[in-house]
């Protein structure tokens, strides 16, 4: 079962907007910044700096924290105390944005305690709300609720029913972290029942969503599409572009998941029976969103729905389409986190010289003995006869040498050749897939039930790329990627591949072990040891990247195999591969993290600390663990 994209009203969100929400945030700050070189040093321009610092959150909060200091330092030079609750307000939003929440916390309280002071009940109500955010995001339930019902019972005073059921959405959320499964739905049907009561035909068409996620992810498939249906056809009427995406493409996921096992539901007026019929619905409806953000350049929703899109082909049998997907997937990932796309070296074709046609001087030199030897032939036919097959014998004996000569020349040049194009075959395959490759013409894909599998890549790499020079970049990289492949090989881990920054290897395949799962750990450690040491042996690496390594690793089942016709590659897919990648992205940089089911296996020779838990596609919360050692 795959997680759906939901859609909660959050007056201080912690997820991206939308590509078209950013150029509406991005066009009033550039009025802002035109207004603000024209305002004087009183009330008006720490407003303005409050507005830019609450616009900035979702586009650059590093810039929002900024205008938001300097607004909170001409508020308190002023004595102007709603000034300071607004800043304080606004710097709260761009620490929740950039995950700091305990400096997220610190400002909003400050904001709270001055709207207590000032018995501002709305603005009190926002802060209460906005704090329950940020404990929710932060993992703190319990905390969660409590300054979600403190808001709650504030806004019931003050009759606002349309934020009352912008929180009664929030606080399904925080019920579903609870795993209180009722609360969930209850709440949910709270809010959409007061966004009906209300009219607001937005507000009722994002709760039928969350809805139908809930059922969706519970695996209630037949009540999901319901809810699904109903949301889309309510943003279809509201001419609502992103509702529309999101919908189609979680109606996509819903399909798929049914089609990948059709007997978990009975077929219904909306759900077709039999694999194939599901999957056809999956690919229209996925397809239909993908294209509807390509056009719309809806980049969260491609992000969301081009992988999932690979899949679904994938599982059709049509593997072309699948890997073009995913490879439109990939760029589309790497353009958003502006990730610089080099290539390690140039590639040329090779000349190759076979030797002269040393053959054709034999001949010639045979005409000419002939020749010579008719001039004699009046002179003395004996001695002409003689001569003439003398030559002759010499001739062919020269003629058969330089063929034996030519043929043994040719003979290593293709030798030398095939060596050459066997080397680069298992730079691309595992020894054992290269040669079933070359003796069927095909490598049929395998499914391996423990394969260890791990991912890396350097936190902030955006940044430090801006630092170098494209070569330097280069370099830099390719001595990193170098000693990795170094490291790797001496534990007998399978290099799957590189995406810009990331690094991806495996253990326990193409030939199943039992230690898999303790050689990547071995490695992984290596490898931090090596990049938190500035690198070793003399290689380029000067240490740019230094303690910058995140690496996640998981253990489970994949399936492996060549994919494409042409520059095909070794590949691995399952959900093995996205947990290890959530082990990598929910690590810290200069650590080792590893999930629950890893760390089962190698608790007995390495030190682990318990971290918490992830959340992860299709499998829900899992374990983490930091290996000390």
């Amino acid at each position: 079962m795959t997680l759906r994209i939901a859609s909660v009203i959050l007056l201080i969100s912690l997820m991206p907007m939308s590509a078209s929400a950013q150029k509406r945030q991005q066009a009033l700050i550039d009025s802002l910044h035109a207004v603000l070189p024209l305002a004087a040093e009183d009330t008006n321009k720490a407003a303005l700096l409050n507005m830019l610092s609450y616009n900035y959150p979702y586009i650059n909060p590093d810039e929002g924290l900024k205008y938001g200091m300097q607004g909170l330092e001409l508020a308190e030079k002023l004595s102007w105390t709603r000034g300071i609750a607004a800043a304080c307000y606004a710097i709260g939003g761009n620490y929740a944005n950039k995950a700091d929440y305990a400096l997220a916390l610190e400002y909003e309280y400050r904001a709270l305690k001055i709207y207590e002071e000032l018995n501002d009940r709305p603005k009190q109500a926002l802060l209460l709300q906005n704090i329950g955010i940020v404990h929710h995001t932060s993992k703190n339930q319990q905390k969660a609720l409590e300054y979600d019902e403190r808001s709650l019972r504030i806004y019931e005073e003050l009759n606002n029913k349309l934020e009352i059921a912008a929180l009664y959405g929030n606080m399904a959320n925080v019920y579903y972290s609870l795993r209180q499964k009722d609360k969930v739905l209850e709440y949910n049907l709270k809010s959409l029942n007061l966004y009906r009561e209300l009219n607001d035909q937005a507000g009722t068409a994002r709760l039928l969503g969350n809805i139908a996620n809930f059922y969706a992810i519970e695996g209630e498939f037949s009540k999901a599409m319901v809810f699904y249906f109903d949301a889309l056809r309510k943003e279809t009427a509201l001419g609502n572009k992103n509702g529309v995406t999101r919908n189609m493409g979680n109606i996509g996921e819903t399909y798929l998941d049914i089609a990948k096992d059709p007997e978990i539901v009975k077929a219904d007026s909306l759900i077709p029976p039999g694999k194939t019929a599901n999957l056809q619905k999956a690919l229209y409806y996925l397809k239909s969103a993908v294209d509807n953000a390509s056009e719309l350049g809806q980049t969260e929703y491609i992000l969301a729905f081009a992988e999932v899109l690979s899949d679904a082909y994938r599982l059709s049998g049509n593997s072309n389409e699948a890997l073009h997907t995913y490879k439109d997937y990939i760029s589309v990932r790497d353009s958003v986190y502006d990730v610089e796309k080099y290539t390690a070296a140039a590639r040329r074709e090779m000349d190759y010289e076979y030797g002269k046609r040393e053959d054709s001087i034999a001949y010639q030199k045979k005409l000419t003995e002939v020749k010579l030897a008719d001039e004699k032939k009046s002179r003395n036919k004996d001695k002409v006869f003689y001569t003439c097959g003398l030559a002759l014998v010499i001739v062919f004996s020269a003629f058969m040498f330089n063929r034996w000569r030519i043929t043994q020349k040719q003979k290593r040049i293709i030798e030398k050749e095939k060596q050459r194009s066997d080397d680069l075959l298992l730079n691309i395959l595992p020894l054992e897939v290269a040669e079933e490759l070359k003796e069927k013409g095909a490598a049929e894909a395998k499914h391996f039930d423990d394969v260890t599998v791990m991912f890396t890549d350097f936190k902030d790499f955006t940044l430090l790329s801006e630092k170098l020079t494209p070569s330097a970049l280069v370099a830099e990289i390719d001595a990193c990627f170098k000693a990795f492949d170094q490291i790797i090989s001496r534990h007998n881990i399978e290099k799957i591949k590189t995406i810009g920054d990331s690094y991806m290897c495996a253990g326990g395949l193409p030939v199943p072990n039992k230690t898999n799962a303790e050689d990547i750990v071995k490695a992984a450690l290596e490898i931090q040891e090596y990049m938190n040491g500035s690198g070793a042996n003399g290689s380029f690496y000067q240490g740019k990247f230094k303690g910058t390594a995140r690496i996640g690793i998981h253990t489970g089942p994949v399936v492996a195999g060549i994919v494409g016709i042409k520059k095909f590659a070794y590949d691995i897919w399952g959900d093995t591969v996205n947990i290890a990648s959530r082990m990598e992205s929910g690590g810290e940089a200069g650590k080792v993290n590893i999930s629950g089911t890893t760390y089962q296996l190698i608790k007995n020779k390495f030190r682990c600390t318990h971290r918490g838990k992830i959340l992860a596609k299709n499998k829900g919360e899992i374990d983490m663990y930091f290996v000390e050692g």
